[in-house]
């Protein structure tokens, strides 16, 4: 919080508390927000008075927090809403947005490397990477560059192979990280920065590709009978499941999805794919447009915002990527689906689909368009749902002869026609 203090007399403080109370609710905060916030209110006063507080301050407030938080008297459900409850009252004194959250913690670069980080991202960027890419490339270089600091580098130029071993061994989720890496190790090598190339230093992961996660229709139809469409909530995760399953939309694309995308008079949807930055557009099939309708006239929150899917208590706000993982794992796991070893996220519905049209013998270039591909090459992935397919190829055994023959007769004692390789 900012350092700023304002003037509170104890009755004072009374009045600015229930207004801040009154406040949220005309902002259309739930009363059981509302309620759960006029408890903290009391606990905050109690803390004020106990002290001989005259005047708030942001530091008292976070005194208040810290004593809360060391105690364990509270849950951690409660200091979450206790620190969110003072963050929107602070906002409230300052005359700031209620809406804001907590503020993000933002990692800095060690001053020594602060130049070569900006070139390198900029060089990201000239590069037409996208700016949600220059952020993964931004914090796993940042965790680079804090190794390469808490070593006692001081010069980027004077780094090491032992460096090099170090960072990459005490990363747990190396499959995501090793290509950043050697990237970025190859960029100070073009730019001179370094004399030798370290990128080739950067060990290769190899792990292998499973079968994508799918559900079966009999899981489907479960999951669908599971959410219930009588509540606002079911009426919205509803129509996101249908576009995840009968479309095969992204998440980060249901999370970007606009009013303005759904053509209800064409019968069509319309929409740049985050990931390709490409358009798509798809058919809107009648049982997508009902749940659509019925969620936008009866349970989406009646706001400015062009997007469809919103949180339904204030501030509104549109859902993100997790919350939309969240939703769908939850219904998949009430709907009693043992979800074993499988994804159960918009991603494993988007699989599901695109099992179901192989199966259908719809051919691999309509699927990869349906899906939103713009890569010829993806097909290959679509080649694991056709297993009656792959069946078809499978080669018989021949028969073991020579030398193997004879010593798999001798080591399982059959006869030389029944041995196959």
């Amino acid at each position: 919080m900012h350092a700023k203090t304002m003037l509170v007399k104890e009755s004072y403080l009374n009045e600015e508390l229930e207004s801040f109370l009154n406040h949220l609710l005309g902002l259309g905060y739930s009363e059981n927000t509302v309620q759960n916030y006029r408890w903290i209110v009391n606990q905050f006063e109690r803390f004020l008075l106990e002290n001989h507080y005259r005047n708030y301050s942001n530091e008292i407030a976070d005194q208040f927090l810290s004593t809360v938080s060391e105690s364990r008297r509270y849950t951690e459900n409660t200091v979450r809403t206790l620190k969110g409850m003072l963050y929107r009252f602070d906002a409230f004194m300052s005359g700031r947005d209620l809406a804001l959250r907590s503020p993000r913690v933002v990692r800095k670069c060690p001053i020594q490397f602060e130049g070569v980080f900006a070139e390198y991202l900029e060089d990201l960027r000239l590069r037409s990477y996208r700016e949600r890419t220059v952020e993964d490339h931004r914090l796993n270089i940042l965790k680079v560059l804090k190794e390469f600091d808490a070593s006692g580098v001081k010069n980027i130029a004077h780094i090491v192979p032992a460096n090099i071993y170090n960072i990459f061994n005490g990363i747990h989720r190396k499959n995501s990280f090793y290509s950043t890496l050697r990237q970025f190790l190859r960029f100070l090598f073009k730019n001179r920065v370094l004399h030798d190339d370290y990128s080739v230093l950067v060990p290769s992961v190899r792990y292998s590709s499973p079968v994508p996660s799918i559900y079966t229709k009999s899981e489907i139809t479960q999951l669908l009978k599971a959410i219930d469409t009588s509540t606002k909530t079911g009426k919205r995760n509803y129509a996101i499941v249908m576009l995840a399953l009968r479309l095969g939309l992204r998440t980060g694309d249901i999370v970007n999805l606009k009013i303005s995308d759904v053509n209800f008079t064409n019968k069509e949807i319309c929409f740049i794919q985050e990931k390709t930055q490409l358009p798509q557009r798809l058919v809107l099939l009648p049982e997508i447009e009902k749940s659509l309708l019925s969620y936008l006239s009866t349970a989406r929150p009646d706001c400015d915002s062009p997007n469809i899917f919103l949180s339904l208590l204030a501030p509104y706000r549109p859902l993100t990527p997790s919350l939309i993982w969240a939703h769908i794992h939850t219904h998949i796991e009430s709907a009693g689906i043992i979800i074993g070893e499988r994804k159960s996220g918009a991603h494993s519905l988007r699989m599901t689909l695109a099992s179901e049209l192989v199966a259908e013998k719809v051919p691999y270039d309509v699927v990869r368009k349906i899906l939103g591909h713009d890569d010829p090459v993806s097909i290959k992935h679509y080649v694991k749902f056709d297993i009656e397919s792959l069946r078809s190829c499978a080669i018989e055994i021949p028969p073991a002869t020579g030398k193997h023959a004879a010593y798999m007769e001798t080591r399982l004692g059959g006869k030389s026609n029944d041995i196959y390789i």
